[in-house]
């Protein structure tokens, strides 16, 4: 879908591959990750002086709290239609 738009898109299974590729302009986290949890890619990111815009994608009713927590750029509760998450990373980065 964002490859369609125009977006480059680096994707990782768990959290322990996604802090360490490339130099995103947006990073989609979820917060439940296998192996590190959304916190710890957030502070991975923060270590290695990522500035990427995140948007947090959980279904946990605390999800907004959590964005507000790792400073999120925004949040979006889960489950979510296609075109909210596009609409979203379209205010977000505009499209190349």
């Amino acid at each position: 879908m964002f490859e369609r738009e125009g977006y480059g898109v680096l994707s990782a299974a768990d959290g322990r591959a996604g802090p360490l590729q490339g130099d995103p302009n947006l990073v989609l986290l979820d917060i439940r990750l296998p192996y590190l949890s959304g916190w710890e890619v957030a502070e991975a990111m923060a270590e290695r002086g990522c500035a990427a815009a995140v948007v947090v994608m959980a279904a946990a009713r605390e999800a907004p709290e959590w964005a507000t927590a790792i400073a999120a750029d925004a949040c979006l509760a889960k489950p979510f239609a296609r075109v909210q998450l596009l609409d979203l990373v379209r205010r977000i980065v505009p499209r190349p």
